[in-house]
């Protein structure tokens, strides 16, 4: 039963793990977008 309950932290653990993962990809593939948008206005590169 202990090691059943440790097993299961260790699956909830990495679930949000995995989510976060997933969340911060997105952000960083937003980052990405807006940064290749703002590269094409020559005025936001000097920035």
């Amino acid at each position: 039963m202990d090691h059943f309950s440790g097993e299961n932290i260790a699956f909830t653990f990495l679930f949000r793990k995995i989510l976060n993962f997933r969340r911060n990809f997105a952000f960083l593939v937003e980052v990405y977008s807006m940064k290749k948008s703002l590269r094409s206005i020559p005025v936001m590169k000097e920035i």
